[in-house]
């Protein structure tokens, strides 16, 4: 009985030592399925930029965290039949991003909902006078931290006149089209959602960010310094 009390505390111990690393080694292989997403998105993105004269699809202006369904059938979603869609979802989604009516990947006639936040294509705020095709306007210059929302991959590279001044848009390589969710408090709130429901970053340690030039690079948590902000501006995807 000793002997057997003792192999049991001897597994025990090894599993306890065992667990971390297989945790780690699961959100590993998320993460990387998190990049292949990413770099799909970004593939169908500029495939409609293409057929819209650089113009990319219209998003929710709040969080970025949906678009109208309609305009992206047969582009990031199947042209008909489709009720959620696993590219648009963070294998790490956890709580209201993975599961009830705004988790990411749900389709609905009106809107398709997404894990990530969006930071290319044009928006639906009807608020003219403080609004960029649809974007809430948000400092943007080479030397600030915060970055607009690029609509048309024309304006790339680019200073763009907007109702209150200039905005500026960077090369490919460093203007964002996506990323996760990247802080704890985010967009769902946006739906009236209680806090307890509230979404948590789909990653612990840091963040996925996709660029326009296809690329995605992991932001750790200790690099969240510059960003891409919406509405909400607790709502956040961050870029080195």
């Amino acid at each position: 009985l000793i002997e057997l009390l003792v192999v049991i505390a001897i597994i025990g111990i090894l599993a306890s030592m065992l667990l971390p690393a297989l945790t780690m080694a699961r959100e590993t292989a998320k993460r990387a399925l998190c990049v292949g997403n990413q770099k799909q998105i970004i593939l169908c993105l500029l495939n409609y930029a293409g057929d819209y004269d650089g113009w990319g699809p219209r998003s929710n202006w709040g969080g970025g965290d949906a678009w109208g369904t309609p305009p992206i059938r047969g582009y990031l979603i199947p042209k008909s039949g489709a009720a959620d869609v696993k590219l648009l979802a963070c294998p790490s989604s956890r709580k209201g991003l993975a599961v009830g009516p705004y988790r990411g990947g749900r389709v609905n006639s009106t809107w398709t909902y997404t894990s990530y936040c969006l930071a290319f294509g044009t928006a639906n705020r009807t608020n003219l006078a403080n609004s960029f095709y649809g974007w809430s306007i948000c400092s943007s210059k080479p030397t600030t931290l915060s970055r607009m929302k690029c609509p048309n991959i024309n304006m790339l590279g680019r200073k763009v006149k907007n109702p209150v001044g200039t905005s500026w848009f960077a090369s490919p390589a460093e203007q964002p089209a996506c990323g996760d969710i990247a802080t704890q408090r985010a967009f769902i709130r946006a739906y009236g959602i209680t806090s307890g429901d509230l979404p948590r970053m789909s990653h612990v340690r840091g963040a996925n960010t996709g660029f326009m030039d296809g690329h995605v690079e992991w932001i750790q948590k200790k690099e969240f310094k510059r960003y891409v902000h919406y509405y909400y501006t607790d709502c956040r995807i961050y870029w080195k």
